[in-house]
């Protein structure tokens, strides 16, 4: 891919990123998840 395919793609991907979001909703966690990701990012 050149450098200009390059310029042209990543305004056109962040466009469709905020539109996706939209789409998708915002993402709802439930008490088992906090407790995965509480382990998880513990060190």
């Amino acid at each position: 891919m050149s450098d200009r395919d390059k310029d042209i793609e990543i305004p056109a991907l962040q466009h469709q990123l905020p539109a996706l979001q939209r789409q998708a909703g915002k993402p709802t966690c439930t008490d088992t998840d906090r407790v995965i990701l509480a382990d998880l990012l513990r060190p």
